[in-house]
């Protein structure tokens, strides 16, 4: 018997692979498109890729949220 270590993903799935659940957990996260009530925003396999750059993504954040803490907000 061969014993493996796997990750919970915040919808339930299983995966031996931690980025591949926090794919899961990205996708599950995100709110349904507009446009199509079936579908997410981002699809799964969206959501890999940006886990699979999860370091560019992340300086690219960062940056985002600390111009965005900068800037006054303008009520819409």
């Amino acid at each position: 018997m061969k014993k493996v270590e796997c990750y919970r993903a915040d919808n339930g799935q299983l995966e031996s692979d931690v980025m591949r659940a926090k794919a899961h957990d990205l996708e599950w996260a995100l709110p349904k498109s507009s446009t199509n009530p079936n579908a997410k925003v981002l699809d799964w396999h969206d959501c890999l890729r940006i886990m699979e750059n999860a370091d560019v993504v992340l300086l690219h954040l960062q940056e985002y949220v600390s111009t965005r803490k900068s800037q006054p907000h303008e009520k819409t």
